[in-house]
């Protein structure tokens, strides 16, 4: 009998044990399970939204602006040079859009880039200033001073282009009239008109000489400096902050995502200490 009553005092022990243990866990909850459920809610949502901030500003900063440089300059079509005055004159609007082409083109550029350290990888751009005559020029490359150098090569060899190509012009028209001076003066007729007729030959030919020279003097307007090149800073810092902050946002939403997801009794709002 004492074994039995033992017995039934361990079975009452147990059963009291876990009555207690029972009515702490409904006791309890009310903060521990909550503080569970929202360490459960907001760590993938931080995990996350941390995760897609790094990703963000590393990829921000491959993808940063490269450092640049601009420089402007008005262009002017060549000054006519005779006999063929009219020679190269276009439409004002055909002239800029074809020298903005001349000015990014690859056999430009790869001159420019023969005189640059190896790597200077230029991205060159050149587009008209609004409704004017100017021509902005915009070089990216390795460095700053890389941009620097090549947006003043860009520029510089443009204009020694139009200038030696003018020049042949203007030294073929001067070759053409000597030669034919040459002729006036070497010929010889006994008939006083023919040699009067020759003789103002020789003066038209002599005033198409001076308007040749004349024109010759006015290259340098082909080409004109508005704004010396100059660097732009590079705003790298900006960049890797707007992609950070992004990746940020972008993380967040797709723990909180998740969470949902993963907690459907969350996504309908349950109370905490439901069971």
């Amino acid at each position: 009998m004492a074994e039995d009553g033992a017995a039934v005092r361990t079975r009452e022990d147990l059963r009291a044990a876990r009555e207690d243990d029972v009515a702490a866990r409904a006791a309890e909850p009310a903060g521990g399970r909550r503080g569970g459920r929202w360490v459960a809610f907001v760590l993938p949502v931080v995990v996350l939204a941390l995760l897609g901030a790094l990703v963000g500003a590393l990829v921000g900063g491959a993808t940063a602006p490269r450092p640049s440089a601009t420089a402007r300059i008005a262009l002017a079509q060549d000054p006519p040079v005779p006999p063929a005055s009219d020679q190269g004159a276009v439409d004002p609007d055909r002239f800029l859009q074809g020298q903005l082409l001349v000015l990014a083109g690859d056999d430009l550029v790869g001159r420019v880039e023969q005189g640059l350290p190896p790597g200077a990888a230029l991205e060159v751009t050149a587009t008209q200033v609004g409704t004017t005559d100017v021509a902005e020029v915009a070089v990216r490359a390795s460095s700053a001073d890389v941009a620097l150098r090549a947006a003043s090569g860009v520029v510089d060899t443009y204009r020694q282009q139009r200038v030696a190509a003018f020049q042949a012009r203007v030294d073929a028209s001067l070759a053409a009239v000597a030669e034919q001076l040459g002729e006036v003066s070497e010929a010889r007729s006994p008939v006083q008109s023919t040699t009067e007729v020759r003789s103002a030959e020789y003066a038209r030919l002599l005033a198409v000489q001076s308007t040749v020279r004349l024109a010759q003097t006015e290259a340098d307007t082909m080409v004109t400096t508005v704004q010396e090149p100059r660097a732009v800073p590079a705003d790298g810092a900006g960049a890797r902050l707007r992609a950070g902050l992004m990746g940020g946002v972008l993380g967040a939403l797709a723990g909180l995502l998740l969470v949902l997801v993963r907690s459907p009794r969350a996504s309908r709002g349950a109370r905490p200490g439901a069971r």
